[in-house]
C-alpha cells in the first residue's frame, strides 16, 4: 500500500474523529441551561444524565456484531444520521423522565459511532501497521473542544439550545456522509476473529490497570457532565461563558492525548501516570477552593 494512501485513509479517520462528537460537544457546554429551564435538581440531572451511558454501554455489545457484520462505512451511512437525529432529543425534553430517555435514545447511537471510529482506526493500523490510536483520540476531544466553543458562541447571540443542536446537526450531516463515502476500500474489509475472551485467565496485573481506567474514566465523564453546571453556581457564573469550562477541559485532553505517547517513551508508564494523578487532585482542589472564573478554568485544564 502506498504512502499516499496512507496519509490519505489517515487524514478521513481524523477528520470523522473530529466531527464526529461536535454536536455532543454543543449539548455539553449548553446542559446548565437546560437543568434551570426545566428546573431540575442536582440529583434529578444526575438521573437524567444516567440515560447516556444506560443506552450507549448494553448497546456497545451489539454495535461491535454488527458492524463486524455490515463493515464499518455502511455502520456509519445508518449511524450518523440517526446520532444527529437523537443529538436534538435532550433539548425536547419537558421533564426529566423525558430528558432520561433522550439520552437513552442518544446513547444507544452514540455507541454504534464510537465502536466504528475505534474498529476503523484499528483497522487502518493493521492495513498500514502505523500507529494512530491516541492521536485519533487526541482528535474526538478537539471536536468536544469545536463543539462546546460553538455552543457558548450560540449561546451569546441568544440561539436556543434546541436550535443550537439542530443547526449543527444539519450542518454535520453532509459532511460526515461525504467523509464516510469517501473511506479507503481497505478499511470496510472483514477483520479475523478475535480468540474468545476468557475472563477468568485474567493476568493479575491486569486487575488494577482496570481500576484505574475506571477510576479516570469516571472523572472525564463527570467534567464533561457537571463542568458548565458547576460555573453556573459559583458565584462568578451564570453568564453565557459557562460552556467554556467544557472548552478548556477538552483542549488540554486534546493536547494530552497528542503528547501522551512521546511523555510515556520518555518517562514511563507509571511515572507518567502518576505524575498525571498529581495534576488532577491539583486541578480538583483548585475547583474546590477556586475564587475566580480563572482559578476555576485553571482547575478544569490541570484535570
Amino acid at each position: 500500500m502506498s504512502t499516499l494512501s496512507a496519509k490519505s485513509a489517515v487524514v478521513f479517520c481524523m477528520a470523522l474523529f473530529m466531527v464526529q462528537p461536535i454536536q455532543f460537544g454543543v449539548w455539553l457546554s449548553r446542559i446548565a441551561e437546560v437543568q434551570t429551564e426545566l428546573g431540575l435538581s442536582k440529583s434529578a440531572l444526575a438521573f437524567a444524565l444516567l440515560g447516556m451511558p444506560v443506552g450507549l454501554l448494553p448497546m456497545l455489545y451489539f454495535a461491535g456484531a454488527i458492524i463486524d457484520r455490515i463493515g464499518v462505512r455502511l455502520a456509519f451511512f445508518g449511524a450518523f444520521p440517526i446520532m444527529l437525529m437523537t443529538g436534538v432529543f435532550p433539548a425536547l425534553a419537558s421533564s426529566v423522565s423525558d430528558l432520561f430517555v433522550g439520552l437513552i435514545l442518544l446513547g444507544m447511537s452514540f455507541a454504534f459511532a464510537e465502536v466504528g471510529l475505534n474498529v476503523m482506526a484499528a483497522q487502518l493500523e493493521k492495513s498500514y501497521q502505523i500507529s494512530i490510536m491516541n492521536r485519533a483520540h487526541g482528535f474526538w476531544s478537539l471536536g468536544i473542544m469545536f463543539g462546546s466553543l460553538g455552543g457558548v458562541k450560540m449561546a451569546t447571540l441568544n440561539i436556543s439550545v434546541l436550535h443550537a443542536l439542530a443547526i449543527t446537526g444539519v450542518t454535520l450531516f453532509p459532511i460526515l456522509l461525504i467523509i464516510s463515502w469517501y473511506l479507503p476500500k481497505q478499511m470496510i474489509q472483514k477483520q479475523t476473529p478475535a480468540k474468545k475472551y476468557e475472563p477468568w485467565r485474567m493476568p493479575s496485573g491486569l486487575f488494577p490497570i482496570i481500576v484505574f481506567v475506571f477510576g479516570a474514566t469516571l472523572a472525564e465523564g463527570a467534567m464533561h457532565d457537571w463542568a458548565t453546571v458547576y460555573m453556573r453556581e459559583a458565584p462568578w457564573g451564570g453568564s453565557y461563558y459557562d460552556g467554556l469550562a467544557v472548552s478548556v477541559y477538552a483542549g488540554m485532553i486534546t493536547f494530552g492525548r497528542f503528547v501522551g505517547d512521546t511523555l510515556n517513551l520518555r518517562l514511563g508508564p507509571v511515572a507518567l501516570a502518576r505524575i498525571c494523578i498529581s495534576f488532577a487532585i491539583l486541578g480538583v482542589l483548585s475547583l474546590v477552593l477556586s475564587g475566580s472564573i480563572w482559578m476555576s478554568l485553571i482547575g478544569f485544564g490541570l484535570v
